[in-house]
């Protein structure tokens, strides 16, 4: 990778703009991915530490044995008092970060250089006081902690590169402190292994931003799409309540609320087909209101239509659940009963007929009297919609001739072969 490559440079620049800030993660990208930066940063910082200090621990009381007891015991305690501190700065982040605005405290940054710091100061501190060899190990020690550091840290690019900078500094002069053509190898090694692993702690970083858009636009998606599901279901169901709506509208009566003809026709060939292969008994009422044309040519429609109206509410309210009120038109309704036979069926009938009579229609006109007649007719298996119904329209009329206001039966019908 150049370092005159456009795209090194944008990135340096976006390093040097968070560390101009004092922000560990860069500040060129959104905020929730900004945020995922931090908390990735949040928990390699808190394993870290306690993989610093139990190193640190290890090169204090086991390399530098040889050393004073009381600064070793100094520095680790400051080391554990560093990590404590971390750890409770870390929690308190937790608790209070927010994706639409993330922080991140800069006294835990400033922890982690003190960290650092102890680090890079321990082999200027052991020099002369252990062997050589164990010396060797405390600044191998160090320089595998810059490159821990270095490669942990692949979410807040800004905080390796201060943190590699700073630790090697500090190990390139303790090397050429040495004075000898060994170290000065060591110190330009140092030097090379630094920017070696910072090209490529760039990569990784370039690798997770990508990553981390493509996460975040498939969050993005994923939530268009649950918005586009909730929308279409909303308008499904609209379309549902539409549809049951019109298909409701195509059969009911528009005064009364009934079914109206359309719907009696649609089911008549289930109830012919009931009638004639598994004996169902069904009644057929004719019912007609009396003296309904004096109604409307002596009060108007308006108070006719009331009495239509009135009349349906009180036959659906005195028929059974399973029975079926239509109206045919004008004032004509017709009834179906099921489960009855011929003389179940013009009992029902008979005390429709009499609630009616019985009850005064509530108009603007006044409280009205009311009467209906009605003829009955057994659906006879075989027999089409359109006989019974005549057979019951026949029976009606006896009923009317007959002084009206009374329920009249049809002479039963010889079974026919099955016709719809």
């Amino acid at each position: 990778m150049s370092l005159f490559d456009p795209t090194t440079l944008s990135e340096l620049r976006a390093v040097l703009a968070a560390l101009r800030q004092g922000s560990p993660v860069v500040l060129d990208v959104p905020e929730d991915v900004r945020c995922q930066l931090l908390q990735r940063y949040v928990d390699v910082s808190q394993r870290n530490a306690g993989l610093s200090l139990l190193s640190f621990g290890l090169v204090l009381f086991v390399a530098a044995d040889a050393a004073p007891w009381w600064p070793r015991v100094l520095a680790f305690a400051v080391m554990f008092a560093i990590a404590i501190a971390r750890h409770a700065l870390v929690r308190r982040w937790r608790s209070s970060a927010q994706a639409q605005a993330p922080r991140f405290d800069r006294r835990h940054d400033l922890l982690v250089i003190l960290a650092m710091g102890l680090w890079n100061s321990a082999p200027f501190a052991l020099e002369g006081r252990i062997p050589a060899s164990n010396l060797a190990v405390v600044v191998y020690a160090a320089q595998l902690s810059l490159t821990v550091l270095a490669v942990s840290h692949v979410a807040a690019q800004p905080a390796s590169l201060l943190a590699s900078l700073f630790s090697m500094v500090a190990l390139v002069t303790f090397h050429l402190h040495q004075g000898t053509l060994m170290s000065a190898m060591m110190a330009l090694s140092t030097v090379t292994l630094t920017f070696a692993l910072q090209s490529r702690m760039s990569d990784n970083h370039r690798t997770l931003l990508k990553a981390l858009a493509a996460d975040r636009q498939n969050a993005l998606l994923v939530k268009e799409l649950e918005r586009l599901r909730q929308q279409l279901e909303t308008e499904n169901r609209l379309l549902g309540l539409s549809l049951r709506d019109a298909s409701q509208a195509a059969s009911r009566d528009a005064l009364t609320g009934l079914f109206n003809r359309r719907h009696l026709l649609a089911q008549a060939p289930a109830m012919a087909e009931l009638v004639a292969t598994r004996h169902a008994q069904v009644v057929v009422c004719m019912i007609d209101i009396d003296h309904f044309k004096s109604v409307n040519d002596g009060y108007g429609h308006a108070v006719g239509d009331a009495v239509l109206r009135q009349l349906a509410r009180g036959m659906t309210e005195r028929l059974r659940d399973g029975d079926c009120v239509a109206r045919l038109g004008g004032e004509e309704f017709v009834a179906l009963l099921r489960g009855c036979d011929l003389h179940a069926g013009r009992r029902l009938a008979d005390l429709l007929r009499e609630s009616v009579a019985a009850t005064r229609m509530e108009t603007e006109a006044g409280d009205l009297p009311i009467t209906v007649s009605i003829g009955v007719a057994q659906w006879a298996p075989g027999e089409a919609l359109a006989d019974v119904l005549g057979r019951a329209d026949l029976a009606l009329y006896q009923a009317k001739h007959k002084g009206r206001n009374r329920v009249e039966a049809a002479e039963p019908a010889l079974a026919t072969p099955g016709r719809g």
